[in-house]
């Protein structure tokens, strides 16, 4: 989904059921750290509005935002102690779409333990690039395990033109390096070269490649024995991860998208 300036619905997101239904159990909790992160321009910042206008539209939960835009030229121990004093406001909900650093990190995790239910941007192209991050950040496994409720990762892709796409098969040297394996049964690949209906470009809007990783107590577990930073993608993989690999199959398989479009997202790491 593409960010504009009044935002979604988490419906209209199309980050798909599963996740939508786990990022709402999430959401639901009165207290914990959710996670919205992806590359630059990816529709992060989109979907934490879509998720803070929901929340606003129930109006029992009292939302203290910070944006990028608050924070224009401020170190990270400056936008980490804006986000202490918020806390001090007693919300139930923060809501940080903003680009710190530890002490940021480490400021969203205090309010989280102190009973907040905190919405923040972060750094990370998965989930297990989120954790490792937030390891590398200097926060222990046992700190993340005591306040992480979920990841939400996502990537935006072009959404291919219903009216000029048809079917194209990738070279099976390519298929190879992608699907070591095999390829999937139900893979399809579709392309579109353009048409008087997408201006010749073959593609009308994008679309959200998603991952979603939610903080369960087999995670939690995990992360307090503190597994070193290499084994974090098997470790999101064993514990209930929703992965980009199988949302970006999803989309091939609806022929929403292109395999060119999403090559880098199949790969498993």
């Amino acid at each position: 989904m593409d960010q504009n300036r009044e935002s979604p619905s988490v419906a209209g997101l199309q980050i798909g059921a599963e996740c939508e239904a786990g990022l709402h159990e999430a959401l639901a909790s009165s207290r914990g750290l959710v996670l919205f992160a992806g590359p630059s321009r990816g529709g992060r910042s989109t979907t934490l509005a879509a998720v803070r206008s929901e929340l606003a539209e129930h109006g029992c939960r009292k939302i203290v935002s910070l944006d990028s835009a608050q924070c224009l030229g401020k170190q990270d121990q400056e936008i980490a102690t804006i986000v202490a004093d918020l806390d001090q406001h007693d919300p139930d909900v923060l809501c940080l779409d903003v680009d710190g650093g530890e002490a940021t990190l480490r400021a969203a995790m205090r309010a989280a333990h102190r009973g907040r239910l905190v919405l923040l941007t972060a750094n990370g192209n998965d989930s297990a690039d989120v954790l490792q991050e937030l390891i590398e950040n200097g926060l222990s496994g046992s700190a993340i395990a005591g306040s992480l409720s979920a990841v939400l990762v996502q990537h935006l892709v072009p959404r291919l033109c219903i009216a000029c796409r048809t079917e194209a098969q990738p070279a099976r040297d390519e298929l190879e390096r992608v699907f070591p394996g095999g390829v999937p049964a139900d893979f399809r690949s579709m392309d579109s070269a353009g048409c008087e209906e997408c201006g010749d470009a073959g593609t009308i809007g994008r679309l959200p490649i998603v991952e979603f990783l939610p903080g369960s107590a087999s995670l939690r577990r995990a992360l307090r024995s503190n597994v070193p930073p290499h084994s974090l993608g098997a470790t999101s993989r064993q514990n209930g991860l929703l992965s980009l690999r199988a949302s970006a199959l999803r989309l091939l398989a609806a022929g929403e998208v292109s395999f060119a479009a999403v090559r880098h997202l199949l790969v498993e790491q």
